[in-house]
């Protein structure tokens, strides 16, 4: 477990060598919180695009050489990551809402595809992403107000969302594999949609408030162990229910010290039941326990290793890596929660 640990203003910075070239490969020594405190978070790696996964590239000078000169390749990298999720086989998909496309990306077969174009409808801006048991993609748009549906391979299957206006701004989606259950945030609306994976709807809870299970514009969504935990920006906390809608409580509060929140972003929760939420407006991601007492906080403002540009979204996969899109920076972050010798043991 994470010991309540405040890390004065937030976080120091920390200067490391240069990276390998895949993210996979990438080893650093940047954890929080620093000695002689017992580490907890340990940075893995970054990667911008496609090619930083493909075999022999690297991502510095000379990507950096091959931009100036006009002879890289071709696949774009991310503009504006949002949302971000894996699959069952450990391929990163980012849903990336200015390139009007989605990513994904296998740094096991050194391999990258993007989904951009679609025949009729197509992408205008993707926000959350989600995947199935058969790692079927799920990709809100904001804009056009549908449920992009795709095969692994990223051939459209089934679009939700008609007839139009169903939904008004769906941006967080969270699926419940064993329930076949998509949970859809519509941000305007003021609710959460609870659909199959086919896209029926089975109920909608919430409406517009400050009251328990009341929202003002919630966005980022994360189902763990059993709990549906929602962003709910502009109230500035986290609300917590059953998969049935049903009102457990919430944590955080407006404000600008460390533990309060003022642009509450993604959420999730990694293997021990510590809850991480991005804080857009600091730079940050806050580590709170399940009755929003802070534990500790890493990151800060800046374009370093660790260091975000508007952090939007956050995603950790079943081995505890932590992926963060960092936004304004263009690319996504990955870290790692470092478990103690009794929460192994506890597995």
């Amino acid at each position: 477990m994470i010991e309540r640990t405040l890390i004065p203003a937030l976080l120091a910075v920390f200067v490391v060598p240069a990276m390998a070239a895949t993210p996979a490969r990438q080893q650093s020594s940047l954890v929080w919180p620093p000695a002689p405190d017992q580490p907890r978070i340990r940075f893995v790696g970054t990667f911008y695009s496609g090619r930083d996964f493909h075999a022999g590239k690297s991502f510095s000078l000379k990507r950096a050489l091959e931009k100036m000169l006009g002879t890289e390749e071709r696949e774009p990298p991310m503009m504006f990551p949002y949302g971000v999720a894996t699959d069952s086989h450990g391929r990163v998909i980012v849903a990336d809402s200015k390139l009007q496309g989605v990513h994904v990306f296998d740094a096991a077969n050194h391999a990258s595809l993007l989904i951009r174009t679609l025949k009729g409808d197509r992408l205008l801006s993707p926000i959350g992403v989600a995947t199935d048991a058969a790692d079927n993609i799920y990709v809100s748009d904001s804009l056009s107000g549908k449920i992009f549906v795709f095969d692994p391979r990223g051939k459209v299957k089934l679009v939700i969302g008609h007839p139009e206006g169903r939904y008004k701004r769906p941006t967080g989606i969270a699926i419940d594999r064993a329930a076949s259950r998509l949970y859809i945030a519509d941000t305007l609306k003021n609710e959460i949609v609870v659909t199959d994976l086919e896209g029926r709807e089975i109920q909608r809870f919430g409406r517009a408030g400050v009251a328990a299970g009341e929202f003002n514009a919630p966005t980022q969504i994360c189902l763990s162990g059993g709990r549906l935990y929602v962003t709910d920006a502009l109230n500035a906390r986290i609300q917590i229910f059953e998969p049935d809608g049903k009102f457990i409580g919430a944590i955080g509060s407006l404000g600008r010290n460390p533990g309060e929140f003022d642009k509450p972003k993604g959420v999730a929760l990694d293997s021990d039941g510590h809850v991480y939420v991005v804080e857009g407006l600091h730079d940050v991601v806050q580590v709170l326990d399940t009755r929003g007492s802070l534990l500790m906080a890493f990151g800060r403002t800046g374009a370093g290793d660790g260091e975000f540009y508007l952090p939007t979204s956050i995603h950790i996969d079943r081995d505890d890596n932590i992926y963060v899109a960092d936004s304004y920076n263009g690319r996504i972050q990955i870290f790692r929660y470092l478990k103690d010798a009794n929460s192994r043991r506890n597995q």
